[in-house]
């Protein structure tokens, strides 16, 4: 697996997995992990739902500017607060199609470490279930 969009990745966009993933005939067994960190990190402003098969949604809070790579241990749940513009993303997903499953990855000693963290996952899936077009 080779994640997309940190400045050490070998690639960047969502495009280049895709051509690569084609240009081998594997359509049927590769596919792309979308998540919504890397994402914003690469810039990347294409979507191409046919080829994911997984979405890792994960918030940004706090500071300003653009985001880094450093910023990775920062990844919380998903609120109001998101610097990622993961509910965009997330909308611009179901808007095109996608139907597939959709993960959690929260990097922060925050989230991690929460004793009982149902009720802010719980809120954090109420907030993302209005962006739902459905």
């Amino acid at each position: 697996m080779e994640p997309i969009g940190f400045s050490t990745s070998s690639i960047k966009f969502q495009r280049e997995a895709a051509q690569a993933i084609e240009s081998v005939g594997a359509d049927d067994r590769l596919g792309i992990v979308h998540d919504t960190f890397q994402h914003a990190l690469a810039g990347d402003a294409e979507i191409i739902v046919q080829h994911i098969r997984l979405v890792h949604i994960s918030g940004v809070v706090g500071g300003s500017g653009v985001l880094t790579d450093s910023l990775d241990a920062q990844r919380v749940l998903v609120d109001e607060n998101d610097r990622a513009d993961t509910p965009g993303q997330v909308k611009s997903l179901l808007e095109a199609g996608y139907t597939g499953p959709f993960s959690y990855e929260c990097t922060s000693p925050l989230i991690q470490n929460l004793s009982d963290p149902r009720a802010q996952i719980d809120a954090s899936i109420t907030y993302l279930r209005r962006l739902d077009p459905q």
